[in-house]
């Protein structure tokens, strides 16, 4: 088994093959009543830095949309803090089926955990801390659509690999994709020191593809740009649930750090989605 599949060939039979193992629940049907957006980010998620993923969601359903978080257990090589524990510690109802989608969720959406979706791919994770090198499920468990989204927003965390995570959200489905790249640690939330940025990409009625790059380090986003990052050493999930909640409610909080990056987010990918709303009109 080779550690990294790079034809897209090659990703689109591993895709077809996970989808075979969900479980019922998250079967053809779709019983949601407004365009879906799915956010994924690394399973492994961070060591340094705060996770802003379910303020990112909350953006999304301000716009019209659902939004649904996939997580799951990390495979490594990091192993401090990911989306998961972030969601567990707001305590937050996870999705059991597509059927559970008629009933809209304030606040950040709904959140999909990879054991309720396909108890195969959750053993994997066993297999993948053996294996310690990066498998090809890093990449392949975030652009997986279970819940049949419109929209994916995921990161790379090698600027080579933006186009390549688009073209594998088309071949899953999704009719939009934003991908980040230098997120903080390949994680969502975008880097305020580092030339961040995002692809956008959007396959049309008549199934043409067009791209768009919107570059962080742009007059557009002056304002949100620092000299260097805050590292925060081995963050804590509580923590990081605390910022969320106080955010999410006041628009604001005591770490000036992690606010100028939400809000440098929500411009970001608010631009994003702008372009992909135009094209998709």
């Amino acid at each position: 088994m080779r550690v990294r599949h790079e034809t897209n060939e090659e990703y689109q039979g591993l895709m077809r093959a996970a989808e075979r193992t969900f479980t019922p629940g998250f079967g053809s049907m779709s019983c949601a009543d407004r365009p879906l957006v799915q956010l994924a980010e690394p399973f492994d998620g961070v060591e340094n830095s705060y996770l802003i993923t379910p303020l990112l969601a909350q953006l999304f359903q301000k716009r019209g949309y659902g939004a649904i978080s996939l997580v799951g257990r990390s495979g490594g090589p990091k192993f401090t803090l990911n989306a998961l524990d972030l969601y567990m510690n707001l305590g937050c109802q996870f999705l059991q089926s597509n059927h559970e989608l008629d009933t809209p969720l304030a606040s950040y959406g709904w959140v999909l955990d990879q054991k309720a979706l396909s108890p195969a791919l959750n053993r994997w994770v066993e297999r993948r801390h053996i294996i310690i090198k990066r498998p090809f499920l890093a990449t392949l468990e975030k652009v997986l659509n279970p819940c049949h989204a419109q929209i994916l927003v995921t990161s790379v965390f090698h600027i080579t690999y933006q186009m390549k995570m688009a073209e594998l959200a088309m071949l899953a489905g999704f009719d939009g994709v934003i991908v980040l790249k230098r997120g903080l640690e390949g994680s969502l939330a975008p880097s305020t020191s580092r030339s961040s940025g995002v692809l956008c990409a959007v396959r049309t009625p008549r199934g043409h593809l067009f791209f768009q790059h919107f570059e962080g380090d742009s007059g557009a986003f002056a304002t949100f740009r620092t000299e260097t990052e805050t590292e925060y050493e081995q963050p804590q999930a509580l923590d990081n649930a605390r910022l969320i909640r106080q955010f999410m409610v006041e628009g604001r909080t005591a770490n000036a750090d992690f606010d100028n990056r939400v809000r440098f987010a929500h411009a970001l990918y608010g631009r994003g989605l702008d372009w992909i709303e135009g094209q998709l009109r």
